[in-house]
């Protein structure tokens, strides 16, 4: 397995070997309703059938939907993005 992630790296890149693309896609958030579409985004991604993860977005121990969703602690601390709003 190793051998296969560092063939995925990039020559000149400071890392031996890559798990995840290396396609990053910034966004600005304009609007209210645009952070609110990524915070969605982001929640439901564990639920997608390639992942599977879990079965509600605020059981994902990794995702922030349980702060959001619950108003339960997240296990990474993270800033309100809707103190933006």
């Amino acid at each position: 397995m190793l051998d296969f992630f560092a063939s995925t790296t990039t020559p000149g890149q400071n890392q031996q070997f890559a798990v995840w693309e290396a396609d990053y896609q910034a966004k600005n958030v304009y609007s209210p309703a645009f952070l609110l579409e990524k915070l969605e985004y982001i929640h439901n991604n564990p639920l997608q059938p390639q992942w599977l993860l879990a079965d509600v977005a605020e059981r994902y121990p990794w995702s922030s939907a349980r702060f959001y969703l619950t108003e339960g602690k997240a296990l990474i601390p993270l800033s309100d993005a809707r103190e933006l709003l």
